[in-house]
């Protein structure tokens, strides 16, 4: 089976229906969500209706979850930028009912049983699936993800998607070592500089073989961070590879979009692409 992966759109159309565009050039059975289908960006309703119906899986984000919400509460207030309230305030001015109901009525998890194992889908850091009070914890660190693995390994969880960082992330744990990569300053950056040169295929055939724990983000599709490019991935559970795959999109859409509701320059911005891949062709 080979899945197409994606997370953290932000209400941005434009670059989800690329996405749409490439899944018809290349050999996918079945799509994942890994959740924020809404948030930030201007087209908060268009983007639900297509995960509606153009993904398997979909998964609650944070976003996903305070739209569905009847008001914004004190503790949002106070914890979350104002780049992301404004956006979650456009987000509820802009949705119909039926999207708030759909989107309540996600899961904060999900697994998937494939060739022998179960395929543990989350948004937040993928212990966020013994929580029952909305929390997303993120995965950014040697120690997020040495906890979160050992999470994973006493669980019998061999292979772990999450989302929420938008940053392309792949960690491996044998026993006791972890071996990760992170494409954040300070961190290494060679694998996951989205754009630039590095492999961006890897090989979980451990994880088939239940002798080595992977979690992997595949980065955002609406708004990518540490220095990268948009992206999605294609997991091949006969082929036992995830794939790290960058894309270009009509970004000055996206960004004049944001423009016209108002937004900060600053959110506009962040849509702007790290790397020159306007030129990157999917066959």
């Amino acid at each position: 089976m080979r899945y197409l992966v994606i997370s953290d759109i932000h209400s941005n159309v434009q670059a989800l229906s690329e996405v749409l565009k490439i899944k018809e050039k290349i050999n996918v059975d079945k799509v994942i969500c890994l959740g924020d289908i809404v948030g930030y960006n201007a087209n908060p309703q268009e983007c639900y209706e297509i995960c509606k119906t153009f993904c398997d899986f979909n998964i609650m984000g944070n976003h996903d979850l305070l739209a569905s919400l009847e008001n914004i509460g004190y503790r949002e207030e106070r914890k979350w930028s104002k780049d992301a309230l404004d956006g979650m305030y456009h987000t509820k001015a802009s949705i119909n009912e039926e999207c708030i109901k759909w989107l309540k009525e996600l899961h904060y998890a999900d697994v998937i049983e494939d060739s022998g194992v179960a395929i543990h889908l989350t948004h937040g850091a993928p212990y966020t699936s013994i929580f029952d009070d909305g929390d997303f914890p993120y995965l950014m660190s040697s120690y997020e993800a040495k906890t979160n693995s050992d999470y994973c390994k006493e669980n019998k969880v061999y292979l772990s998607l999450f989302g929420h960082t938008h940053i392309p992330t792949f960690v491996k744990q044998t026993n006791d070592y972890i071996e990760s990569d992170f494409s954040i300053e300070g961190i290494k950056t060679n694998v996951f500089n989205i754009g630039g040169d590095g492999e961006i295929k890897f090989d979980l055939s451990e994880a088939f073989e239940k002798k080595a724990v992977f979690l992997i983000n595949p980065g955002s599709v609406g708004q990518a961070r540490g220095g990268g490019n948009v992206s999605f991935g294609i997991l091949d559970t006969e082929e036992k590879t995830f794939e790290f795959c960058p894309f270009s999109y009509n970004y000055k859409k996206a960004v004049q979009a944001v423009r016209d509701i108002g937004y900060s320059k600053r959110i506009a911005e962040r849509l702007e692409p790290t790397h020159d891949i306007l030129n990157f062709k999917w066959s």
